[in-house]
């Protein structure tokens, strides 16, 4: 969604009747809709964008078994996304007509693909703190979820619009496994020193350590607490708790050494999380220089007194974990790579980021997002080797898959030697760092 605009979202239930007597016709289409954003919209287009939506969702029921999930005009796309039953989040990009070239900006958004995840993204980030939406009746509970919703809205919409990462996945933190063994070491004596603690994940500046989750689950808190390696992200908001307001992003300032989320001047804010496959948790973040420990803890009363004893508990336990991680992750750190590139692993959810790759404009961002759904889409079970090279106004950009699951982009300066010359330097420098991957392909 960088570099486009949100021009409405709303979520919408079609099969909500009006709860009053005597309704009027734009009654019955309204009250389908449970939140409409922007808030100031007219009913006329709030009417309209509904009523295209349920219209067009019905009728392509007729013909396919597969629900609709998108519309494209030259101007729209409307990304639709049943997230329950009878459930839907409907988004409306506007696309900016600015700064086409070599491809058109739409032409690198409207992947069905990518549309879903926006919508998708949405949801669960929703759900993490506030559950299903279908807990929130209609129509007594309806008032309640708006204002949630309003509130979440603001902060998912800044989140999109900054996203830099082109891939859902994990950065590793480079351990051996003497290392590792130590850090899972402690991290199982700080359970059994705490049986109230039901799963934990560590990260080191960004870096996925460890984690006793099941992947999908730490996906979803890894994004909210990590993205981009940006493991202070949270702060970006400056959304201070408030128990009356979506729990998104809400959290107390990053101490040096103390709760992210858990207690500060005598303030206990644990938020409860719903993550799939999981009972509802509570949540307790503890950070110490550069390490962070997210714990999920049963989901009972936690008050101050709870708190102070573990906090002298994480700080020792910490300060260990510090000792083993920081020589090796700065070891890592300190190495040079030769060529920009990013690579991604569709079955560990790994990322690693050239250094020389910095950072990752729009045109790259939605041309990488694009290349690497088309690959998954077009990859056919016997090709071992997908090869796509692309030059744009800025760079050469080969992608490339393997066996279905391994995905490299690597991004040279724009120069006029022609695309073989190009694909064969490139092709040289992932054979030699890549070696690995490309044995007996």
């Amino acid at each position: 969604m960088r570099g486009s605009s949100v021009s409405s979202l709303f979520v919408f239930n079609p099969t909500l009747k009006p709860a009053w007597p005597h309704p009027t016709e734009e009654d019955y289409t309204l009250c389908k809709l449970m939140y409409y954003y922007p808030e100031t919209a007219p009913s006329y287009e709030m009417q309209s964008h509904v009523g295209l939506a349920e219209g067009l969702g019905m009728f392509v029921s007729q013909f396919s078994s597969n629900p609709l999930e998108s519309i494209h005009t030259e101007k729209h796309t409307h990304i639709l996304y049943q997230c329950e039953p009878n459930l839907y989040v409907c988004i409306v990009l506007q696309h900016n007509t600015q700064g086409e070239g070599f491809i058109r900006q739409q032409d690198l958004e409207t992947h069905p693909e990518l549309l879903q995840q926006i919508a998708q993204a949405y949801y669960k980030n929703f759900y993490l703190f506030h559950g299903p939406l279908r807990n929130f009746a209609y129509p007594q509970d309806i008032p309640v979820l708006k204002t949630l919703l309003s509130d979440y809205t603001a902060a998912f919409l800044y989140e999109q619009s900054t996203k830099e990462d082109p891939f859902e996945g994990f950065y590793y933190c480079p351990l051996d496994r003497k290392v590792y063994m130590f850090v899972v070491f402690l991290l199982t004596q700080l359970s059994s020193a705490y049986p109230e603690i039901q799963h934990i994940m560590l990260t080191y500046e960004g870096y996925l350590v460890s984690t006793t989750l099941p992947q999908s689950a730490a996906l979803i808190l890894y994004n909210y607490f990590s993205r981009n390696k940006q493991w202070k992200k949270i702060s970006s908001f400056k959304r201070e708790p408030s128990p009356n307001a979506c729990q998104y992003a809400r959290s107390f300032s990053y101490p040096k050494k103390g709760f992210l989320y858990g207690k500060q001047d005598q303030i206990v804010n644990t938020p409860i999380v719903h993550l799939e496959g999981c009972e509802p948790m509570k949540l307790v973040t503890w950070c110490q220089d550069s390490l962070q420990l997210v714990l999920l803890l049963r989901n009972t009363e936690i008050n101050i007194g709870v708190l102070d004893a573990l906090s002298a508990l994480l700080e020792s336990t910490s300060e260990d974990l510090i000792s083993a991680i920081m020589p090796q992750h700065q070891r890592a750190s300190m190495q040079e790579d030769n060529f920009r590139f990013i690579y991604f692993n569709m079955m560990n959810l790994a990322i690693k980021q050239s250094t020389r790759l910095t950072t990752i404009d729009d045109n790259l961002y939605r041309l990488i997002t694009t290349l690497s759904a088309q690959m998954k889409e077009t990859n056919n079970k016997t090709d071992a080797l997908v090869k796509t090279l692309i030059r744009t106004h800025t760079a050469w950009v080969l992608a490339l898959k393997t066996l279905e699951s391994r995905e490299i982009y690597v991004i040279l300066p724009p120069s006029t030697a022609p695309a073989n010359r190009v694909e064969e330097e490139i092709t040289r420098f992932v054979s030699h760092y890549f070696h690995n991957i490309f044995t007996g392909i």
